[in-house]
């Protein structure tokens, strides 16, 4: 049984690699068959030219192939473990990517999404129970909180908020892969699904390669789909195996958490959609003295350095309010 399994997982890499080579290969050729480009079309845009933005179908490719394999093929997986899973995520996620897709192409309104996006939410944990958050355990206090009666609508709010935040973090080159790259890397280390974090790794690589030399763009559809799918993977990483703490979660999460939270308010002070596209996010405000790659390296370094530390000091609390106090002292000095 054990080799059969490994005859599966090195037909899966061969085939995961063959998918990521031929993707660069045909991209430019595949915006243009589809036409999805992001144009520079708005003030907030920084680029100037037409880029294609499908850098999510190389991921949404490389997780279909992952969750085909585990269907038909009883690949070992901590998450996948029956067929109902594995249809459900894979129908979910299916429906968010195209959806996020046809986003980029025809730009649907943000009402319209997240009412979308809180139904396939709700039919995806109605259906796979393992992804809703009935507790939250913080080692820290030695504490478990039940959420009785908020379980539902909590774990709605965990992945719609993920979803939203890097979407808006996805804004300048090398930032959203950054992110990616290094929560995948954590799930390789704390051997979690290792064989598709690996195949993402390395299609990480080359996306960030081309997105540095400006010649691709995640996109809304990738956005959108990654984040959920992330999403769930923190969500029983934590909660079945036990392998990411809340605190590690909440020390990941801060930086692009704090940036929407601040942006939804502000823009309902002034009497705007909490939605509303613009130009004051926190990389936009590093770009006023940084360039794209340095705006990128910091506000990861925001996140990669904080739980480094916390890895090695656990000092949560004080880990957590230093992230909170540069965010806050980098906000007010770069909006100068």
């Amino acid at each position: 049984m054990t080799e059969s399994l490994n005859q599966v997982e090195l037909i899966y890499i061969f085939l995961s690699l063959s998918i990521i080579f031929l993707f660069f290969f045909f991209f430019s050729n595949i915006s243009k068959t589809l036409n999805i480009f992001d144009k520079p079309n708005e003030k907030r845009k920084i680029h100037s030219e037409n880029i294609p933005s499908i850098g999510g179908f190389l991921f949404f490719s490389i997780f279909l192939l992952y969750g085909l394999t585990a269907l038909f093929f009883d690949i070992k997986s901590d998450f996948f473990l029956f067929n109902k899973q594995i249809f459900v995520i894979i129908f979910c996620s299916s429906l968010i990517f195209f959806f996020g897709i046809l986003d980029d192409k025809v730009n649907i309104g943000s009402l319209k999404k997240s009412i979308f996006f809180i139904i396939i939410i709700l039919i995806f944990i109605s259906n796979d129970k393992d992804s809703t958050i009935y507790f939250i355990r913080f080692g820290t206090l030695d504490k478990v909180f039940a959420l009785d009666n908020f379980t539902f609508l909590f774990t709605v709010f965990c992945i719609f908020a993920f979803m939203n935040f890097f979407n808006m973090y996805d804004g300048i080159n090398l930032q959203s892969g950054l992110y990616l790259f290094f929560l995948s890397l954590l799930f390789i280390i704390k051997n979690i699904e290792v064989i598709f974090f690996i195949s993402i790794v390395i299609a990480l690589i080359f996306f960030l390669f081309f997105n540095y030399k400006n010649k691709i763009f995640l996109g809304n559809g990738g956005a959108y789909f990654l984040s959920f799918l992330f999403s769930i993977f923190f969500i029983k990483s934590n909660l079945i195996l036990s392998k990411v703490s809340t605190e590690e979660i909440l020390i990941l999460m801060i930086i692009p958490g704090l940036d929407m939270l601040r942006l939804f308010v502000s823009r309902l002070i002034k009497g705007q959609s909490p939605f509303l596209a613009d130009s004051n996010h926190i990389h936009h405000l590093f770009l006023k003295k940084y360039s794209n790659t340095q705006t990128a390296l910091l506000i990861f370094s925001l996140t990669f350095i904080p739980y480094l530390a916390f890895t090695y000091l656990k000092l949560f609390y004080i880990i957590l309010f230093i992230q909170l106090a540069i965010y806050v002292f980098s906000v007010q000095y770069f909006r100068k």
